[in-house]
């Protein structure tokens, strides 16, 4: 037997409640423009509940719509609502395809599904379960917009400006428009407003970067090692590249010729296994001070008490290879060629059993291209 069923014609209004988030807040003034607008329902089967139209396969089209237009595509009407506010759309290339409105509401579940499935979640915690309507317009960025929720389809519309809509199919769309029409009423069910920002968020600005290859003296700076220590200290020989954590994929390290390598990584290991052991033996004391040294870098990662320049570890290069920064600053504060400054081998603090290095003060060592008062200490005895 025939059975009359409400549908969007019924409508008159939708209570602000149901409304739990607008996407963006209402008055946003930095909206990212590459973000879509929406607006969360407290139901989960608002937008479908009063569609009049039959699915289409698993296609269901809302029974209304969420636009955004700006100030210049549509205008206020100054009539009283009768019975619902409208607007009338002078921009109808603005509005959305209707006939794709059903990709554009969903249903969302906080947390995971019970083993009842979503007449479980619904049961217990409805709170959890919110449908969503998004508007697809791309907007553009620094503009302002006006977004509105309304009916998608005519009889509703109709309805909604306080006209007949006993003779309206049920699933005509509310637009296009018949031909020839320059503009559109529209009634609103909700309304906020926004403005975009100049850009996009993180995420948009990086898809606009380029790739570019960078030169390979980008990531290595030309360090002085001629002469890192007073005699009788050997020199390393000619200057080597100091390598950076950021460097271009052309970039290489320098070679390093004996007999220069052979005597300063020699020299080097003597004194920087001084720190070995770490402690005094309390029943043996020895007599004198131990020597304030560098430290050796990543022993405890390591589980090393020495470096060893004919080892293939990795403590073995980062502590006597001065064309490798370590992971606290820089390992080998030299200097420019051509500078007259003396450069340290490594800073230390002296301290009796432990050893490690500040790496804001090394930086500024090499900053200031001066000898630091550690490195003083190193050469003359003091602590």
């Amino acid at each position: 037997m025939p059975v009359n069923i409400f549908g969007p014609a019924d409508v008159l209004g939708i209570d602000p409640r149901q409304v739990v988030r607008t996407e963006p807040r209402h008055l946003t003034a930095n909206f990212e423009p590459n973000y879509l607008t929406a607006l969360d329902f407290a139901e989960p089967d608002l937008p479908w509940l009063m569609t009049p139209a039959a699915p289409n396969g698993d296609r269901l089209r809302p029974w209304i719509s969420l636009i955004a237009l700006k100030p210049s595509e549509f205008q206020f009407s100054a009539e009283a609502p009768h019975p619902l506010p409208k607007i009338s759309v002078t921009a109808l290339q603005a509005l959305p395809d209707l006939s794709a409105s059903w990709a554009w509401a969903h249903v969302q579940v906080a947390g995971d599904l019970p083993a009842n499935g979503l007449a479980g979640v619904l049961a217990t915690a409805p709170q959890n379960v919110i449908s969503r309507l998004l508007c697809p317009r791309q907007l553009d960025p620094d503009e302002h917009y006006f977004s509105f929720l309304v009916p998608a389809f005519e009889a509703g519309r109709r309805s909604g400006l306080g006209l007949d809509s006993t003779s309206v199919t049920t699933d005509v769309a509310a637009w296009p428009p018949a031909q020839g029409t320059a503009s559109l009423d529209l009634p609103y069910y909700y309304s906020f407003e926004f403005h975009t920002s100049d850009r996009g968020d993180f995420e948009s600005m990086v898809r606009q970067t380029a790739p570019r290859v960078l030169p390979p003296e980008v990531g290595i700076r030309p360090m002085d090692v001629n002469q890192p220590a007073p005699p009788p200290f050997p020199g390393a020989g000619p200057p080597l590249g100091l390598g950076g954590a950021l460097r271009s994929a052309q970039t290489t390290d320098t070679d390093w010729q004996d007999p220069g390598k052979a005597a300063f990584q020699a020299s080097l290991q003597d004194l920087i296994n001084l720190t070995t052991p770490p402690n005094d033996d309390p029943d043996h004391p020895k007599p004198k001070d131990p020597p304030v040294v560098p430290p050796i870098y990543g022993c405890w990662a390591a589980a090393a008490r020495s470096a060893d320049r004919a080892g293939s570890r990795w403590i073995d290069t980062l502590n006597l290879d001065p064309r490798q920064p370590d992971g606290s600053g820089v390992r080998y504060p030299g200097r420019r060629p051509g500078t007259k400054c003396p450069a340290g081998i490594g800073l230390g603090t002296g301290r009796r059993g432990r050893t490690r290095q500040p790496a804001a003060a090394a930086g500024a060592a090499l900053q200031a291209e001066r000898p630091h008062r550690l490195w003083q200490a190193l050469h003359t005895g003091h602590r």
